[in-house]
C-alpha cells in the first residue's frame, strides 16, 4: 500500500484558541469508550469525558488528533516527558479498514517521531507505553506499527476495576538513525 496521507492535529492554543473545541475533545473520550476501548484506560486515571479534556489540557500532555480521507481516524497523545522521552497512547477507530489500519499507525508514529523543535532539533527520541499483557489485540497492532516489546514487567499496569497490578508489556518505538519521511 502506498503512504496514506494522514492530516495530524495536535490540540493546542494558537494565540490563545484552541484548536478543538472543549465538547470536540470530550466526544473523542466517548467514541473511544463507545467502541469498546476501555482498556485504554484500564488504570482509572481517567473515569470520563471531563476528566479526559482536562488531562488533555495539561501543559505536559500533547493530544493529536488524526484524520485520513477527511474522518477522524485515531487519537494519541503523549505525556510523561523525561528529556526527549515521552508515554505515547493510541487508539485507532473502527471507522478505518482493516487493512489500513497498520498503514495508519505506523505512519503515525513515525511523522510524531520525527517532529522538529524550532531550533531543528528532534522533540523526541523515543516513546514508551505500558500495555496490560492480557490485550492480546493491541499488543499484535503496535508490534505491526513497528513498536518493540522490552518485555513483560510482574505489576506494571494498575486494573482499577479489578483493583489490583497485572502483568504488562513495557512498549518502545524509537526514532531510527536512519529514518525519514
Amino acid at each position: 500500500m502506498d503512504r496514506m496521507v494522514l492530516d495530524i492535529i495536535p490540540y493546542t492554543k494558537i494565540d490563545g484558541i484552541r484548536t478543538f473545541k472543549d465538547s470536540y475533545v470530550m466526544a473523542l473520550y466517548d467514541r473511544v469508550m463507545g467502541e469498546g476501548y476501555s482498556n485504554v484506560f484500564k488504570d482509572g486515571s481517567i473515569r470520563g469525558s471531563q476528566e479526559f479534556l482536562i488531562s488533555m489540557q495539561r501543559d505536559d500532555c500533547i493530544l493529536y488528533v488524526i484524520f485520513y480521507d477527511d474522518k477522524l481516524a485515531a487519537i494519541a497523545w503523549v505525556n510523561r516527558f523525561e528529556q526527549r522521552t515521552a508515554r505515547y497512547h493510541f487508539c485507532i477507530f473502527k471507522s478505518i479498514k482493516t487493512e489500513e489500519k497498520i498503514a495508519c499507525g505506523t505512519q503515525a508514529l513515525k511523522e510524531l517521531i520525527n517532529q522538529k523543535t524550532t531550533d531543528g532539533s528532534f522533540l523526541f527520541d523515543a516513546f514508551i507505553g505500558y500495555l496490560p499483557s492480557d490485550n492480546k489485540l493491541a499488543l499484535s497492532y503496535v508490534l505491526a506499527c513497528g513498536a518493540k516489546s522490552a518485555g513483560v514487567v510482574p505489576n506494571l499496569c494498575y486494573n482499577h476495576v479489578a483493583g489490583k497490578s497485572e502483568p504488562g508489556h513495557i512498549i518502545y518505538y524509537v526514532r531510527s538513525r536512519n529514518e525519514s519521511l
